[in-house]
């Protein structure tokens, strides 16, 4: 098949690429992308140089070659979608994690935003090239081992740069680079840091430029690139509260550039639940400047249910009901009268409006139990409603007694104020004794 043929097919295939002579393809371990695993990707795209984009995830593979990824071509670039944090390659403490094909000389290989980790090998357990040009940007080297030499990463020879990388906590079993050993080639480490390797970190062929650092511990908290102890000597970090942890590497919850701890100890900050988090930071359901478990301890709030929040609290956050506002949860309230057996309490039933004459007895009740009336049967209390108003104008006067005079004997007439059928002497007395203006319900 003719090469324009195979690109044309490659394009289809794997999409547009970065430059002409570039196959760009996509890992994605969920399966949302071209590929699940880096080897797979290696292996489709042949021997065209290529771009592999990997997604976030643990690539634990092994490769052809017995190691978890093999280079087994020039430019093939692998770069991470969403950097090292997340994205990492792991040894398993069985096989070296990234390896260049011994047998050729490789050119333009590329590793960026990856974290190589638990790699194992004689030489090189994170990364071993041969006589190849690698460069390597935004990677982490962490817990690898070599039998020999190089833990973290062994190079042969050729030409390798190493931009903004770490390597933590690599060794080599004979003492020779715990973190990277340079045999024959030319390497510059530019903003690179190496913590905690050992023994003999690096060997005499490693050239460091002036941002970058050898520290005997890992200790950067406030990650200016400078070793804490070495800041510590030069005055930079102090530890005024004498908690044992430098003052700016601590919370600052409040975002006003002291150290939460520092501003409890000082006073800066009220503290008044002693956890050394100043109050305006600590939960505050009822907004009221004291931390909520504080308002339990000194009482100033309950637990009437033991569930470790305070009343005020289950109730502000719709935990639980408090229809009667008295501040106490219902369900700490024990068995409450429910006269109409409605489930509601009659105390909430009044809050919501069930107590139209205000005598604080739910006017459910007084209608059940017969001491409220309701001449007229539609379930209102008739001191709630004016039905000796005959005329409607919202008081009871003579109006109601020339009404009632003209209406004597009828049935059926609004004359009959009091419900019996008939328009006697007892409407006359019902319209007497709710002499006045009518209440205001």
């Amino acid at each position: 098949m003719p090469k324009s043929i195979v690109a044309v097919v490659l394009c289809s295939l794997f999409g547009a690429t970065a430059s002409a002579q570039y196959v760009q393809v996509s890992v994605e371990q969920d399966g949302s992308g071209q590929f699940t695993t880096i080897t797979a990707a290696l292996q489709a795209t042949g021997s065209n140089p290529v771009e592999v984009h990997v997604g976030p995830g643990v690539y634990m593979e092994y490769g052809p070659a017995g190691v978890a990824v093999e280079l087994n071509r020039s430019g093939i670039h692998l770069l991470s979608t969403d950097g090292p944090q997340t994205t990492i390659i792991d040894g398993a403490f069985q096989r070296c994690c990234v390896q260049s094909n011994p047998s050729s000389v490789l050119n333009d290989l590329e590793l960026n935003g990856f974290t190589i980790r638990n790699g194992s090998s004689i030489l090189g357990g994170g990364l071993k090239t041969s006589y190849d040009t690698i460069a390597v940007t935004n990677c982490v080297f962490d817990g690898n081992h070599a039998a020999q030499a190089g833990g973290g990463v062994f190079l042969a020879s050729g030409s390798a740069t190493f931009v903004d990388c770490t390597l933590i906590n690599n060794t080599a079993g004979n003492g020779y680079g715990g973190a990277m050993y340079v045999a024959g080639t030319s390497v510059q480490l530019e903003d690179c840091h190496a913590c905690d390797n050992g023994p003999s970190a690096l060997n005499s062929n490693v050239t460091w430029n002036s941002n970058s650092s050898i520290w005997e511990l890992c200790n950067d908290c406030n990650d200016n690139g400078v070793d804490d102890d070495v800041d510590a000597a030069a005055g930079t970090l102090t530890d005024l509260d004498g908690n044992g942890l430098w003052d700016s590497c601590e919370p600052d919850c409040n975002g006003n550039g002291i150290a939460d701890a520092l501003e409890c100890a000082v006073g800066y900050a009220d503290d008044f639940n002693n956890n050394w988090v100043p109050d305006e930071c600590d939960p505050d359901c009822d907004g009221d400047g004291l931390p909520d478990d504080y308002e339990l301890e000194v009482g100033l709030d309950q637990d009437c249910n033991s569930n470790g929040i305070g009343d005020a609290c289950d109730i502000i956050d719709g935990l639980f009901e408090d229809c009667d506002s008295d501040g106490v949860p219902d369900e700490c309230q024990g068995e409450q009268e429910d006269c109409d057996g409605n489930g509601i309490p009659d105390g909430c039933d009044i809050q919501e409006g069930g107590d139209c004459n205000e005598n604080e007895i739910l006017d459910a009740c007084e209608l059940e139990d017969g001491s409220g009336d309701d001449l007229d049967g539609n379930d209102v209390l008739d001191s709630c409603e004016c039905l000796a108003d005959i005329d409607g104008n919202g008081n009871v006067y003579l109006d109601e007694i020339v009404v009632w005079m003209y209406m004597v004997g009828q049935t059926d007439s609004p004359a009959d104020v009091d419900h019996s059928g008939l328009v006697d002497i007892r409407d006359l007395i019902y319209i007497l004794k709710n002499w006045g203006e009518c209440p205001d319900n």
